[in-house]
């Protein structure tokens, strides 16, 4: 048995760079509807066991500056192996906080995420 633990956590300002991939801000603006407004807090989760590939991304936007990321990434975490769409996962942070947070799950390492994983993210975790 292994863990799936966060290998990388860490919280850009409104319109603040993210130095590990210069287009994941644009890209998040034309397809996730990201606002200039909101900060987004990133994090990877990987695996102790080096012969599990798995690897995740979990984007997190939020116009709450005083946002309880522990609590909001612990409640998207506990439903990591359910499909949820975003405004299923919103639901669930927004119990922690009365503000619009979203969440957006990609099944990449943060420096390797192209346009096409944004928009079928999106996409997929849309409501039908």
């Amino acid at each position: 048995m292994h863990d799936h633990i966060p290998v990388y956590t860490e919280t850009f300002a409104p319109n603040q760079e993210i130095v590990f991939h210069a287009k994941l801000r644009e890209w998040l603006g034309q397809y996730w509807n990201l606002k200039d407004t909101e900060t987004l807090h990133i994090q990877e989760i990987g695996c102790d066991d080096n012969s599990c590939p798995v690897f995740e991304t979990l984007v997190i936007a939020t116009e709450d500056p005083n946002l309880d990321l522990e609590a909001a990434v612990s409640a998207s975490h506990t439903h990591t192996n359910t499909q949820l769409n975003t405004e299923t996962q919103g639901k669930i942070i927004n119990k922690h906080n009365s503000t619009n947070t979203r969440v957006l799950k990609l099944g990449k390492a943060k420096h390797l995420l192209t346009k096409q994983d944004i928009y079928f993210s999106v996409e997929k975790q849309k409501i039908k």
